[in-house]
C-alpha cells in the first residue's frame, strides 16, 4: 500500500451528505394545493352521491309500483288509501284517545329551498291503516307480523312499526329517531278527496283509470310521513284557489282537514292537537319521483306547471295531457 492512508472527508463534504428536506414555505404550498383540489373535487363527489340515491329513490316507486299491480292482480283493485275503522265511518279522523304516540326529528326543504328543521316533536299516530301496510305482503315484508286488532303502541305491533322498509324510505331524506318507520311515499288522492286513486275505504281498479294510465300518478314521493300511519297515506296536488306551490307545500292547521288523512302532532303545553298536511315533494333539488298507473316511474321537474300536475293527479277528469310533461 506504498504507506498511504485515507484521509477524513472534508466539512464540506459532510454538509453535501446530509438528507435535503421540505422547508416549511414548501408545505405550506402543497397543502394549499390540496386544499384547493380538495374544494374542487367534493362538489362533484356530492352531485355524483345525489345521483345515486335519485337512482335509488326512483327504483323505490318502481318496487311499490310493480307491488301494486300484484296487488290488482289478487284482489281486484289497489289497495284502499286507509282503512277507515269508525263507526259509519262519517268522522274525519278516529278519536284523538285511540291515536299511539311517537316523537322524532325531519329536516322538510320547503319551496324556496330553505330547510325546516322538525325537532321533538310528539308526532300521533292513527290506528287506521293506510296502503303502506296492506302492501307488505307484496313488498316481501309480511314477517312484520302485523296484528291488526291490536292497538299500534304496544306489543306486538310497536315493535314492527319500527321495522325500517328500505322501498320506503328515501335515501336522500333527513328523517331520524322517531321510534316508528318512515316513509317517503304516498298515494295520490287527486285534487279533492276521491278523484284520484287513493282515498278512504277506496277500491280502485284499473278499468276506473279513463284519463290514460301512463298520464295518471298512483304514487308521489312526499317528504315526510311514517308507513304505519293512516295519516301518512295520501297527498293531493292544491287547488288553483288555494295559492299553494305544485310541490313541497306543507300546512300547518288547527283542524283535521276534510280529506281527513293529515299528520297529528301536539303542539301547545296543554297537549291540544295540530295538524301538517303535506303535499308531494322531496328532499331533492330539482325533482320529485312519481309512479304511473301503467306501472312506469319517472321523475318530474318541481317546477311543473301546476295545472298539468293537476290533470296527472285525477283518474277520470277528461284532460288532454300528453306524455311528454
Amino acid at each position: 500500500m506504498n504507506g498511504c492512508r485515507l484521509l477524513p472527508p472534508s466539512r464540506g463534504a459532510r454538509r453535501d451528505d446530509t438528507r435535503a428536506g421540505f422547508t416549511l414555505i414548501e408545505l405550506l404550498v402543497v397543502m394549499a394545493i390540496i386544499a384547493i383540489l380538495a374544494a374542487l373535487l367534493l362538489p362533484a363527489v356530492q352531485r355524483v352521491r345525489e345521483s345515486a340515491r335519485r337512482t335509488q329513490c326512483l327504483n323505490n316507486i318502481k318496487q311499490i309500483n310493480l307491488a301494486a299491480a300484484n296487488y290488482l292482480g289478487a284482489h281486484g283493485s289497489y289497495p284502499s288509501g286507509w282503512i277507515c275503522t269508525n263507526s259509519g265511518c262519517t268522522a274525519t279522523a278516529p278519536a284523538l284517545s285511540t291515536y299511539s304516540t311517537f316523537s322524532g326529528n325531519a329536516t322538510i326543504k320547503a319551496p324556496d329551498k330553505s330547510l325546516l328543521q322538525i325537532t321533538g316533536i310528539t308526532w300521533l299516530v292513527s290506528p287506521d291503516w293506510g296502503w303502506q301496510a296492506l302492501l307488505l305482503p307484496e313488498m316481501d315484508a309480511s314477517t312484520t307480523s302485523i296484528d291488526y286488532r291490536q292497538r299500534k303502541g304496544g306489543p306486538p305491533n310497536g315493535p314492527a312499526l319500527q321495522m325500517t322498509i328500505s322501498s320506503y324510505r328515501c335515501p336522500s331524506a333527513n328523517l331520524n329517531s322517531a321510534g316508528i318507520a318512515y316513509c317517503n311515499y304516498r298515494g295520490c288522492t287527486g285534487t279533492v278527496t276521491g278523484n284520484g286513486a287513493f282515498f278512504m275505504n277506496s277500491a280502485t281498479s284499473d278499468r276506473f283509470i279513463k284519463d290514460g294510465t301512463s298520464t295518471t300518478i298512483l304514487f308521489g314521493e312526499t317528504q315526510f310521513g311514517f308507513w304505519g300511519d293512516a295519516a301518512s297515506c295520501c297527498a293531493r296536488v292544491p287547488l288553483p284557489t288555494e295559492n299553494r306551490p305544485p310541490i313541497d307545500w306543507f300546512s300547518q292547521l288547527t283542524a283535521a282537514p276534510s280529506g281527513g288523512y293529515a299528520d297529528v302532532v301536539t303542539g301547545s303545553a296543554s297537549g291540544a292537537p295540530q295538524y301538517m298536511l303535506f303535499g308531494f315533494g322531496s328532499p331533492h333539488d330539482d325533482v320529485v319521483m312519481f309512479g304511473m298507473a301503467d306501472g312506469s316511474q319517472r321523475p318530474i321537474s318541481k317546477s311543473i306547471n301546476l295545472q298539468i300536475l293537476q290533470s296527472l293527479a285525477t283518474i277520470a277528469g277528461n284532460e288532454r295531457v300528453s306524455d311528454n310533461f
